[in-house]
């Protein structure tokens, strides 16, 4: 089950047009008929369209309408939409028809005097409509709570200067549904990442990637679902809305929400399709991102923001790591969060945001250069290994019962860490003199 909540859609709010097209009927009706029954005849049959759609949604699937909308949010805009203006226009019309009909009957009469406000116009019925309907339906508006996710898309805009997706969906998921929405990959992929991590000794024989991602996702806080173009953030009960998260919570929710900004104008996905089995590349990307997430999350909560201070771990992951994962796997995904932070602080510090923004673009092309940010002031590139005769090497792997199913590039971190992969993890472990 999934608590979630979402900004709201456009068809409940309120735009010009939308209140004219719903005031002209209601006072038509007030206006042609010139009854008191025309209020509540206006208001009940506007009300009743109004359940008969709900009725329909809900026969249908309003999911995949509105997906995820709280329920208290048809409730709010109903209250105003189908209350306070209907029954302001039917009444207003109401009231019209009646100064019309006694100006006519006035001229009728030749009558010298036009002070004609009749105790008709002040009918009982009218004075509960104004008096009572409007502010209960008003009050009922701005009692209920406010769109706190809309809230908070707005505060992250403003702070990492970009511009949400239209319609940004946020979900709550309870951490017994985690398994229902954060999937693993294919199986081939996970096969092949196992052949490789056993291969850099990160994995001994009996260990499979499949099972270290399912240990991992038990300490996923959030994540950002690419597919979906969703922010999740996991919360220890379901049905959670955005208003009741903890502190922590709102900003890991705020750290996925940067990574819905970044997809929205960067398109994270066709970077990592292009860089292919680039390992290395794929690392610099990664730290480019998860960086630039840290760090603007850092400044949300207010945290230390320097290059020489390092910021915060990534709010990703709970400090406490599953106890059977390998080391050389944990200064992996530690990497792109705190390297990539750090990287991220000093290309803020001399370049500025606009700068930031082109590496989410063009992200550097290996993770030299996110270990060594001066360097791409001198225009270092990786060198490329032309020269190697990739159809040679498979030939020669054949007698030996071999055979290529994926290449790419490893690149500074990898080889570091190959070296490293007996190495107990621990926090800052890349500047610790011991593994210089």
């Amino acid at each position: 089950m999934l608590g979630g909540v979402t900004a709201l859609p456009e068809v409940l709010s309120l735009p010009p047009s939308s209140a004219v097209l719903l005031s002209l009927p209601p006072f038509l009706v007030g206006l042609l008929l010139g009854r008191w029954w025309a209020v509540p005849l206006a208001v009940g049959g506007l009300l009743l369209l109004y359940l008969l759609a709900l009725a329909i949604l809900w026969v249908t699937d309003a999911d995949a309408v509105f997906p995820d909308v709280p329920f208290w949010v048809y409730v709010k805009y109903a209250s105003v939409l189908f209350l306070a203006i209907p029954g302001a226009t039917s009444t207003l019309g109401l009231t019209t028809h009646e100064l019309i009909r006694r100006l006519w009957r006035t001229l009728r009469e030749r009558s010298s005097s036009l002070a004609i406000v009749p105790e008709a116009v002040i009918h009982p019925f009218r004075i509960f409509t104004l008096v009572l309907l409007i502010p209960l339906a008003i009050g009922l508006a701005f009692a209920i709570p406010g769109d706190e996710a809309r809230q908070l898309t707005d505060e992250v805009e403003e702070l990492r200067q970009l511009e949400a997706p239209p319609h940004l969906r946020i979900l709550t998921v309870g951490r017994r549904a985690l398994p229902e929405v954060y999937l693993l990959p294919e199986p081939l992929a996970l096969e092949r990442w196992t052949k490789l991590y056993r291969l850099l000794g990160y994995l001994d024989e009996g260990q499979h990637m499949a099972d270290i991602l399912r240990s991992r996702r038990d300490n996923v806080s959030g994540f950002y679902s690419r597919q979906e173009k969703v922010p999740y953030v996991v919360t220890e009960h379901d049905g959670v809305e955005v208003g009741e998260l903890s502190q922590f919570e709102r900003e890991v929710l705020v750290h996925q929400i940067i990574h819905a900004l970044q997809d929205y104008h960067f398109d994270l996905g066709a970077t990592y399709r292009d860089l292919g089995w680039n390992l290395d590349g794929q690392l610099a990307f990664r730290s480019v991102i998860e960086g630039d997430a840290t760090v603007y999350t850092d400044r949300y909560a207010g945290g230390v923001d320097t290059v020489e201070d390092g910021g915060r771990q990534s709010l990703l992951y709970s400090a406490n790591q599953h106890a059977d994962m390998p080391a050389a796997l944990l200064r992996e995904y530690d990497f792109p969060s705190t390297t990539g932070a750090d990287w991220a602080r000093v290309v803020l510090a001399n370049q500025g945001v606009n700068a930031l923004n082109s590496y989410l673009a063009e992200p550097p092309s290996a993770t030299t250069l996110i270990l060594h940010p001066e360097l791409a002031a001198s225009g270092w590139e990786p060198e490329r290994l032309s020269s190697l005769d990739f159809m040679a090497v498979r030939r020669g792997l054949i007698p030996l019962g071999m055979r290529v199913t994926a290449s790419g590039t490893l690149g500074e971190f990898y080889l570091l860490n190959y070296l490293l992969r007996d190495v107990p993890f621990a926090p800052g472990w890349l500047h610790d003199p011991q593994n210089q």
